[in-house]
């Protein structure tokens, strides 16, 4: 609800900035963007059971991370988008007849994104855009923590499908600043103590607040 909160005020804030502008900035086929800002990567998460613990289950925490991506225009509305990050860490916390274990490990993770995009207002301040596309979930590493300390944990890694909804604010012919909302269709498959694999749920909302650079 924070996060939310505060992406509404940073919209109003910059579409007041926006409006105030009134030359276009328009975008070209053959122009980048290059943006960098924060990202907050939010799992809906969940999990089958965890075997031979009944009703046990595992969830992923937020995680928060530099985000920067490079775009390219083939027109003047459709261009490919390459995420990239410095690695996110995420808490694993016990749920349902585990909760109260608290937190059991955490993953380091990586999630590069390829994206088509589709801009429906180049020559205008305000560039709002769609985009669908591939993400692939890379763990770099996986350590136990608490109740479950020094035994093994064991994330795959996985693709899932992503949309997102975004805006670019033109600020001058170059400059802009850009909100980004991402939801990725994800799962993979972990196992602990080198025991049967179950799978967990990731299903990530990915929120950007980002500045941006038009060459």
């Amino acid at each position: 609800m924070k996060i939310l909160k505060f992406h509404t005020l940073s919209l109003i804030t910059l579409l007041s900035l926006a409006v105030v502008n009134l030359n276009a900035y328009a975008v070209e086929a053959g122009d980048w963007i290059m943006r960098a800002g924060a990202t907050v990567v939010s799992p809906s998460s969940d999990s089958s059971e965890v075997p031979g613990i009944p009703g046990s289950k595992v969830e992923v925490e937020d995680g928060t991370a530099l985000g920067f991506n490079f775009g390219y225009f083939f027109t003047e509305n459709w261009a490919i988008e390459v995420l990239l990050a410095t690695p996110f860490t995420h808490d694993l916390k016990g749920a349902g007849t585990i909760n109260s274990l608290g937190k059991i490990g955490e993953i380091e993770m990586l999630p590069p994104t390829v994206n088509a995009q589709y801009h429906f207002m180049p020559k205008s301040n305000i560039k709002p855009y769609l985009g669908a596309g591939l993400t692939y979930f890379w763990v770099l590493d996986e350590t136990t923590s608490g109740a479950l300390a020094g035994t093994t944990l064991d994330v795959d890694n996985s693709l899932g499908f992503g949309v997102q909804a975004g805006v670019d604010f033109m600020l001058d012919q170059n400059w802009l600043i850009n909100l980004d909302l991402r939801y990725i269709a994800l799962d993979t498959d972990a196992s602990v103590g080198g025991g049967p694999k179950f799978n967990v749920t990731v299903d990530p909302w990915v929120y950007t607040l980002a500045v941006g650079y038009k060459f």
